[in-house]
């Protein structure tokens, strides 16, 4: 995969590059399927951009917006505003681009429908959200998206629904979601010695095994990708 040695090490951390590696890997596959080299793509939600590389290669411009009261404070976007409201002219964007930003937002349909009024027609929607996964950035977090609801979302608000597709199955949503809590407790004097860090890369390992032998226990999956083309205009 081009991207995802440079793109794990950017994002390291011990607790968590299994999930930041599959994430990439689908992606990467989305990218490849259904955005045209040259496209312009807005990035909604966009912290570090650490997908950069991935939307570059097939952007021609790529703008990336933050919430004003953003939990990342080295954030790297072009433009301040909200998924309510991005300031983007109608049918602007080729594709509209937003990982782990749908179960922060209160009114989500209201988002989509802001995604649909600025792409283009035929222009492509990619989400990722969480199914399976802890509380995270408090207050701010409201749902979480089984694969009906992401479809009913997205046909609701004018969206032809391309995939919806698991990012990983029972093995790597349980482990992780052990490993995260296990990685509470390494503070202190246990930081002195890496029994914790170890623990949890070699089990993010052997969940990455378990998550190839056994590809279908996906109904357990922490997230979604969900991949919509615009079908109609939905304005509010």
């Amino acid at each position: 995969m081009k991207f995802g040695l440079s793109f794990v090490i950017k994002n390291w951390h011990y607790s968590t590059w299994l999930v930041h590696y599959l994430t990439l890997q689908q992606f990467v596959r989305v990218f490849k399927t259904y955005v045209k080299k040259g496209s312009v793509v807005f990035d909604i939600g966009c912290s570090t951009k650490p997908y950069s590389a991935l939307i570059k290669e097939y952007s021609s411009k790529y703008i990336g917006l933050e919430h004003l009261s953003t939990f990342h404070l080295d954030h790297k976007a072009d433009i301040m505003g909200t998924a309510y409201s991005t300031g983007l002219k109608n049918e602007s964007v080729d594709t509209v681009f937003s990982a782990a930003v749908l179960e922060h937002l209160e009114e989500p349909s209201l988002a989509i429908k802001e995604m649909n009024r600025i792409l283009k027609p035929e222009g492509i929607l990619i989400l990722s959200a969480p199914f399976i996964w802890h509380v995270h950035e408090a207050p701010r977090d409201f749902y979480r998206y089984a694969k009906d609801g992401f479809e009913h979302l997205l046909k609701s608000n004018g969206f032809e629904v391309l995939e919806i597709k698991a990012l990983a199955g029972f093995w790597v949503t349980f482990f992780v979601l052990l490993l995260y809590y296990v990685g509470r407790f390494n503070r202190g004097i246990i930081k002195f010695f890496p029994i914790i860090p170890a623990f949890i890369l070699l089990i993010q390992i052997i969940a990455f095994v378990l998550n190839k032998i056994d590809p279908k226990s996906d109904i357990w999956t922490w997230a979604y990708v969900a991949v919509g083309r615009k079908k109609h205009p939905v304005h509010g």
